[in-house]
């Protein structure tokens, strides 16, 4: 039986680990700034500015972190509220930290071999937990509802 090229985890490229761990800290440290600084500055003092430049940058960034956070998570196959998890962590302050700081030796981990149950979906395992029968349409029935 042929594998399917996402039946198990890949390694990691140290690029693309590199890209998440600075876009984690970058997206941590800007909504820090924004939430403790500029909304702050904004709401007590009238000054918006830094609210507005902090905010901008975070949102860009947080696009990109969403995206290379989701492929990281995607290739080590990662469970679904797991994943979850580490894409929402750029949405709360230092939780991208948190979440980079866990995800970094999963990554390392699973450079050397090694497969951790409680972070990865064994192969074979769909990614919402839905049972292969569910997943897809069998032959005869053609997915139709009857």
């Amino acid at each position: 039986m042929a594998r399917s090229p996402d039946s198990e985890p890949q390694l990691v490229s140290r690029s693309l680990l590199l890209r998440y761990r600075v876009l984690a800290y970058a997206t941590a440290t800007l909504l820090t700034i924004l939430v403790f600084c500029g909304v702050p500055l904004q709401l007590a003092f009238g000054q918006p500015a830094v609210a507005n430049v902090v905010g901008t940058i975070h949102g860009f960034l947080y696009i990109v972190y969403l995206f290379t956070a989701f492929d990281l998570a995607r290739r080590i196959r990662m469970r679904f509220w797991r994943m979850a998890l580490v894409l929402l962590a750029g949405t709360i302050p230092f939780a991208a930290v948190v979440a980079e700081r866990k995800l970094t030796p999963l990554c390392r981990r699973l450079a050397n071999g090694e497969f951790d149950p409680r972070w990865m979906r064994s192969p074979g395992e769909p990614l919402f937990g839905l049972s292969a029968s569910l997943a897809s349409p069998d032959a005869e029935g053609g997915g139709s509802l009857q």
